[in-house]
């Protein structure tokens, strides 16, 4: 083995050792990582796959993941434990499919240059927060990391197989997909009969995906689809898009073009780029923070920066070293938000400092409350048919109570409603449907809303508003003190 190969492993043995540093603690985890906790749940214990025993709704949109969380639930491991070693073991596998990717047609000697690019994604604050998120996120970056890595080495068959997992982790895995095949059936001009194969493997696989959506849940599109999609102006995605690039991103672009110029085995990772930027923006985004829909683009954005700083030097060693200073210029910014030498010398605290100890905070604030709501309702004794939430995660997962989500993620009706135009609402992803009619026929138990009077901090959803302006609030509904939620009237209510 090479000495540039022996520092090339060691170089990407460090990077895993720091990110398994950073995150092996159990951090607190998003509460949409619960609803597909409580799915796992249900399937684990009989109830099958459903957020609602009885209620067959696909809520979810990482069926791979989800069925690895139940993996460990059957195992007799904690929900949120499971998340977070699936999580880390995730980043770990983007970490090296980002370093075979780096590595493709590289020259022994030069081989420690693939090392580069995982030291890039890992000093992404999106990388890290959405590791540890309890989500599906990293698993599908290496996923498609892995599929353009072995394109890039002239492995289809494996590309294949790694998309296939990415489109089961995420109905985006398709953007991989097409990518990798398109290519493949390009390379042979679309001639050879053996050109086809793996297109028609991977169609076979989604045709099967689709058949059980569609044989289960009724419908071959997942119901977070009609959630989420439509109604939500390209002006966020773009701000959405404007985010990432500000983070660091920017900094990778102009290498990243070198590359993509100079080698046609970049083609590939610069399309799925393109690709996956246009459709986030043409969504709106997302209503998190941190790029999570962006973050599968960070590996081969990395990739392509270090391979096309690598060809600048071919060109001029001046045009070289000043385009490869941009590659530490975007790893400071990830992890300072500035290349001020007080940041960088740790005069103030780190902008990734900031925004992780902001996640964890958020993330601690709803899954306390959720505990909390479900605590005090089982502490009431209450026969509970129904309770209408919007933040259905750990809620959901911790009272394990039949749940309305007034936001429609798990419930079809407001899922396909039309998205109103009312005023002070805000728009945002996956919250802008609603349906109050619907919501007061089924008649809830309780209403987990922000109490109408006195509110002024928090967002207007359009769900909220519907129901603060419902007659039927007032006529049928009183404000519940200890639970901060709205409750049904009636006999049992009144003499409390």
């Amino acid at each position: 083995m090479s000495a540039s190969r022996i520092a090339s492993l060691a170089l990407l043995t460090g990077a895993l050792l720091v990110f398994l540093y950073e995150s092996w603690s159990v951090h607190p985890q998003l509460d949409d990582a619960y609803i597909s906790y409580r799915y796992a749940l249900n399937l684990v214990e009989g109830r099958g796959l459903v957020f609602n025993p009885g209620e067959y709704v696909e809520g979810y949109t990482n069926l791979l993941w989800t069925l690895l969380v139940a993996g460990g639930l059957a195992l007799g491991l904690n929900a949120n434990e499971v998340g977070h070693a699936l999580g880390v073991a995730s980043g770990a596998a983007l970490l090296a499919a980002t370093w075979v990717y780096a590595g493709a047609g590289l020259a022994p000697r030069r081989a420690w240059i693939a090392a580069l690019p995982p030291w890039i994604v890992l000093s992404s604050t999106a990388f890290v927060v959405w590791t540890v998120s309890g989500m599906e996120t990293p698993l599908f970056a290496a996923t498609t990391t892995a599929a353009l890595a072995a394109l890039a080495r002239g492995r289809p068959g494996l590309a294949t197989l790694a998309a296939g997992l990415a489109t089961l982790t995420r109905p985006e895995g398709a953007i991989a997909a097409a990518v990798v095949l398109g290519f493949h059936v390009s390379a042979h001009r679309g001639r050879e009969p053996r050109a086809w194969w793996l297109p028609a493997v991977y169609l076979l696989a989604l045709g099967l995906i689709t058949a059980f959506r569609t044989a289960y849940y009724g419908s071959p599109i997942p119901n977070t689809f009609y959630a989420k999609v439509g109604g939500i102006p390209m002006t966020r995605g773009l701000a959405y898009l404007g985010h990432f690039l500000s983070a660091g991103s920017a900094w990778l672009l102009l290498p990243v073009v070198l590359a993509v110029v100079g080698d046609r085995r970049w083609w590939p990772g610069a399309l799925f780029v393109a690709v996956t930027t246009v459709y986030v923006v043409a969504i709106g985004g997302d209503v998190f923070g941190d790029s999570r829909f962006l973050v599968p683009a960070l590996p081969p954005l990395a990739v392509l920066a270090v391979r096309g700083a690598e060809r600048s030097f071919a060109v001029h060693r001046a045009a070289g070293v000043a385009v490869t200073s941009l590659l530490p210029a975007a790893a400071c910014w990830f992890v300072f938000g500035t290349l001020r030498p007080a940041a960088l010398l740790g005069g103030e605290p780190s902008q990734r400092s900031r925004i992780l100890e902001r996640v964890d905070r958020g993330n601690s604030n709803f899954e306390r409350a959720g505990k909390r709501m479900a605590d005090v309702l089982r502490n009431r004794g209450e026969e509970i048919q129904l309770v209408a939430a919007g933040a259905i995660g750990s809620f959901g997962f911790y009272s394990r109570l039949p749940v309305l989500d007034y936001l429609g993620i798990v419930d079809p009706v407001v899922a396909r409603s039309t998205t109103r135009a009312l005023d002070g609402v805000h728009l945002r992803p996956g919250h802008q449907r609603s349906d109050a009619d619907y919501v007061f026929s089924r008649e809830p138990d309780y209403i987990f809303v922000p109490r109408r009077e006195g509110t002024r901090r928090g967002p207007r959803l359009g769900a909220i508003l519907e129901i603060w302006a419902h007659p039927a609030l007032d006529a049928h509904y009183r404000w519940d003190d200890e639970l901060r939620a709205y409750r049904r009237r009636g006999p049992a209510a009144e003499a409390r």
